[in-house]
């Protein structure tokens, strides 16, 4: 066992609604409470209604999308709605991902009219939620979150990502300024560093980025699209193009998972890309602890447990 006196901490969680779109409002419950334990605030559901080609298919939450085309096998459910109870109560922030579409990967950035299409469904996503729940839950329903990853290697195509990113931006200033949109692009290594940054400054002088907006970035080194010993200069990078848009706050998105096995990171590499990370950061979110630290998911490994003599003791368990 390794200590460590100086404890960058993780704050914040995704959360796929797959996995937790049948959950009872105890579930939810204790899974909040859990989540308290280990320090987090924040809580972000990656997606909340998938919406290929433009149809509705599904929603976990009773959305109507009346403009909409719906698939023959639409089908809904209350899960936000108990999710959005549970973190009311407890004092959780919870950042509500819009609409996603699988196509994304073939036609993201390259198809300007689907484009235009899936930003504008999301501003629809984004009323029903506001209306359905924010009078209700105030304090939970804190913002909202963009599905659509972006990554640098944009191939010359920061302006498409900006002008979709801005629909959704122009849209939730009318609905509500006061609650921050999220993004959480991830970084690779193929595209050199000084590309990096010449990309991403360019978006940002782009996007109109709202006061407290949040630019999270993904380290990948969970999905494998990053090196560790080569992150720090990528984050510089990335915080560097940031800093030229006053009005985001830059997060890390720390990948707790390995993807090439779909289990868990041990405890010592993840401390490793929070020590990295946390020198450029405001707020370290992790994709993903309620998949693959939390005892809901009862997997071998007692990672919750490793994770809290982390947080509490500065011990740093091997596996």
């Amino acid at each position: 066992m390794e200590l460590s006196s100086k404890r960058p901490l993780i704050t914040g969680d995704f959360i796929q609604p797959g996995l937790c779109d049948l959950w009872t409002q105890e579930v939810w419950n204790n899974h909040f409470d859990e989540l308290l334990e280990a320090g987090m605030d924040t809580f972000i559901i990656q997606w909340i209604a998938t919406t290929p080609n433009g149809v509705l298919n599904k929603a976990h939450y009773p959305a109507k999308l009346e403009n909409r085309e719906k698939s023959e096998t639409y089908e809904n459910s209350h899960m936000l709605e108990k999710c959005l109870k549970a973190a009311e109560e407890r004092g959780i922030k919870v950042y509500v991902g819009l609409n996603s579409a699988p196509e994304w990967w073939s036609k993201g950035i390259y198809d300007r009219d689907w484009n235009i299409m899936q930003s504008e469904i999301g501003n629809e996503v984004a009323t029903e939620i506001y209306n359905l729940y924010k009078k209700k839950y105030p304090n939970a329903l804190a913002g909202f979150y963009w599905w659509f990853e972006m990554y640098n290697g944009m191939g010359g195509k920061e302006e498409s990502f900006a002008e979709m990113i801005n629909i959704i931006l122009n849209y939730l200033t009318k609905l509500d300024s006061s609650m921050p949109f999220v993004v959480s692009p991830f970084v690779r290594r193929t595209t050199s560093v000084e590309k990096t940054l010449e990309e991403w400054k360019k978006f940002f002088s782009l996007a109109r980025f709202r006061k407290g907006d949040i630019f999270t970035m993904q380290d990948a080194i969970g999905a494998g699209h990053m090196d560790i010993e080569l992150l720090d200069g990528y984050f510089d990078a990335i915080k560097k193009a940031a800093d030229t848009n006053k009005n985001v706050e830059f997060w890390a998105n720390n990948e707790v998972h390995i993807r090439a096995k779909w289990c868990a990171s041990p405890l010592p590499r993840i401390v490793q890309q929070l020590n990295i990370t946390d020198k450029y950061v405001t707020k370290h979110v992790c994709f993903s602890y309620s998949h693959y630290y939390a005892t809901v998911r009862k997997k071998p490994g007692n990672y919750h447990e490793k994770y809290l003599d982390y947080k509490n003791n500065g011990i740093i368990a091997e596996d």
